[in-house]
């Protein structure tokens, strides 16, 4: 039996139309849509954000009874969700003196578990041991949550406001194959969806960092259609991206510089910039104008004073090509003395998976997307942030 695009093609239809006529037919109507999007944004829940200038977003939670609060960095690239345990002081960790600690001596609903865990980061290992409690977080109460009591730590890692990381990937990426705090929510009845949402301020010079929707999406904070995209690997929110085209000047529009023949990609909240393969990343910073930073291929700089004349950076994502706008990529970091520096949001790293080489579609890619995280249909939701 032949396939409806097999069909459409005898018919004599064009590639396009055959594309465009199967998007219509997959596509819901407007008024689909319209009931689709309330049933997402009734009943959620909302946690507010900080931030460290563009570079991490963080919110409150609690852990125990009564409860001890923390600041943690909510992040779509991990699985795991560790704090600072009281015992880091005992275990030596100088690092853990200035962050708030759990103490499950304080707490009527601490179950000890004592699961020796590391968790390994680029410079060095997170180690403690699983406990469990009662965790608070936008409101909810997740009962018996397991999370990692932190009483050593990697190099950096608590060099911030935030105290831990509250990991929001699929479980099966856990170090810990502890069950995560949103897929509890779930299971516990809490949400009304699988699905949560980040929406992410821009800008240097706020600590205002936006908001995590737990249990659907906020229609307030996006406009025009969510285009969504299926998650192709399930443990990190990996999708598949078709390529990355820089417009203007000399670049052909057609022709991309990244990701030329598709490539996977994760989307991460916990990481700041956009990685990419390096000879990739290497060739967009050298289309927008940008100069290396250091030798490893990874960081970039560009002056300031040409940002207004920079290129748009396209990545292609179903079809649909998503703008990157200077303003959207570049970080500027304003200094006391009245001068400043900018930093390309395109960053190098050779990541290999099965799939190629990963591409990392971090902070930088969604603060000018409203970026949806849908457990029950497996997919990523992308849409156009609606600038206040």
């Amino acid at each position: 039996m032949k396939s409806i695009r097999e069909k459409l093609i005898a018919q004599g239809l064009s590639r396009q139309q055959v594309h465009d006529r199967l998007e219509k037919m997959r596509t819901p109507t407007p008024k689909d849509r319209l009931a689709v999007d309330a049933a997402l944004s009734a009943n959620i829940s909302v946690e507010n954000l900080a931030k460290l200038f563009d570079l991490a977003y963080y919110g409150d939670l609690a852990i125990g009874t009564p409860p001890q609060q923390f600041k943690v960095l909510f992040d779509t690239g991990s699985s795991d969700f560790w704090v600072p345990s009281q015992k880091c002081v005992a275990a030596g960790s100088t690092e853990c003196f200035s962050h708030s600690r759990y103490d499950s001596r304080l707490s009527s609903t601490f179950r000890a578990n004592n699961t020796p865990i590391a968790i390994r980061y680029v410079k060095g290992n997170t180690t403690g041991f699983l406990s469990q409690d009662t965790v608070i977080l936008a409101g909810l109460k997740v009962k018996q949550q397991f999370f990692v009591e932190s009483t050593k730590f990697a190099d950096g890692v608590l060099d911030s406001d935030f105290d831990g990381i509250m990991g929001m990937a699929y479980t099966n990426l856990a170090v810990s194959k502890a069950t995560t705090v949103f897929e509890n929510m779930a299971l516990q009845k809490l949400v009304p969806h699988s699905v949560f949402s980040f929406f992410l301020t821009a800008g240097t010079t706020s600590t205002i960092g936006g908001e995590l929707i737990l249990g659907g999406i906020d229609n307030s904070l996006f406009e025009g259609d969510i285009i969504y995209t299926r998650v192709t690997r399930k443990g990190f929110w990996q999708i598949a991206m078709k390529g990355v085209i820089v417009v203007e000047g000399n670049y052909d529009s057609t022709t991309p510089l990244g990701c030329l023949k598709g490539c996977p990609a994760i989307v991460d909240t916990g990481t700041s910039l956009l990685y990419g393969p390096k000879v990739d990343i290497a060739r967009i910073n050298t289309a927008i104008g940008a100069f290396p930073g250091d030798t490893t291929g990874e960081i970039y700089y560009v002056d300031c004073s040409t940002i207004s004349s920079m290129p748009t950076v396209f990545f292609v994502i179903e079809q649909v090509h998503f703008p990157l706008k200077p303003r959207d990529y570049v970080l500027q970091f304003f200094y006391s003395d009245g001068t400043s520096e900018c930093l390309s949001g395109f960053a190098g790293e050779d990541y290999q998976t099965s799939a190629g080489l990963l591409w990392t579609l971090g902070d930088v890619f969604m603060r000018p997307y409203y970026t949806i995280f849908d457990f029950e249909q497996s997919r990523v939701g992308f849409a156009k942030v609606t600038i206040p």
